[in-house]
């Protein structure tokens, strides 16, 4: 994980999501791509020298907020003196695209980006669909902050429990080996969550499952909480209520325009709720 790219609209409480974003970096020793995406074009010029680490997008002939600049020069700074390597990027346009435009040209091992739970309805429908898109879509994982920390102090971010929810069906192996080796390097707990529904695998074939999920952590037990529930969602909030977990991770599947509209995914409802970090992985309809 050599590339991080840290999408932020420097309006939101951000301490939590760029906490996350620390801690990835210095344990993969990682360098950021600071994204700021202007949505709205307004008359203000912005200069840029040699020795800056803005590159503003000059082909679009748009201009950026003034405050902006500084701003991301200043946290640029101040990554730089934690011993981060970091480049600020200025785009302008659609968020979703551009962030997804820039993850691919750049080739990021990582999106991070902030989503604020306790929004209104307003606010969800621009920034929380923004994260939605973003997770459903990217082609690699997207960790997704909650940003609601006014009374979070810088520093109090760490995935002591990983809560894998699996459905003991339809997972691809790939995440799973991803989320272990990061486990193993933070020394966090890994735990499965299988929220058994009546529309759920059968037993047979969940334990088939397990058993998979065993070989692929090797020497390590692994372990595994079965919640019954009327939905997927409302086990998971029950769950995570009674089980305190830092990082929560999950897998979305590829899905047509039509299916989104008539069944919203669970990774979207999960995010737009979630009080702790979503790390989405995106899966292939045939990988």
């Amino acid at each position: 994980m050599k590339t991080i790219l840290l999408a932020t609209n420097l309006r939101e409480q951000t301490t939590a999501v760029f906490d996350w974003a620390r801690l990835f970096a210095h344990q993969y020793s990682s360098s950021f791509l600071l994204l700021h995406v202007q949505q709205t074009p307004i008359n203000v010029m912005s200069q840029s020298s040699d020795s800056d680490p803005v590159d503003l997008n000059t082909s679009m002939d748009v201009v950026v907020e003034a405050a902006y600049p500084a701003k991301l020069r200043q946290l640029a700074t101040q990554f730089g003196r934690e011993g981060i390597g970091c480049r600020v990027l200025l785009r302008q346009g659609n968020a979703t695209e551009v962030i997804l435009a820039t993850a691919q040209q750049q080739a990021v091992d990582l999106i991070l980006m902030g989503h604020d739970p306790l929004a209104s309805i307003y606010q969800q429908l621009l920034t929380g669909s923004v994260a939605l898109s973003i997770a459903r879509r990217s082609r690699c994982p997207v960790l997704i902050a909650p940003t609601d920390d006014l009374e979070m102090v810088s520093g109090r971010v760490y995935p002591r429990t990983i809560v894998y929810t699996t459905s003991l069906a339809f997972d691809q192996p790939k995440p799973f080996i991803q989320v272990v080796e990061m486990a193993h390097r933070f020394e966090s707990r890994l735990r499965l969550l299988h929220i058994q529904t009546d529309n759920q695998s059968n037993k047979t074939s969940a334990d088939k499952r397990i058993a998979h999920f065993q070989q692929l952590m090797g020497d390590n037990p692994v372990e595994v909480d079965r919640v019954n529930a009327p939905t997927v969602v409302s086990g998971i909030d029950w769950y995570l209520s009674t089980n305190p977990a830092d990082l929560l991770v999950m897998t979305t599947h590829e899905r047509d325009f039509i299916s989104g509209l008539l069944n919203p995914s669970l990774t979207g409802r999960m995010i737009s709720r979630s009080t702790i970090p979503i790390l989405v992985y995106h899966l292939k309809a045939d990988a």
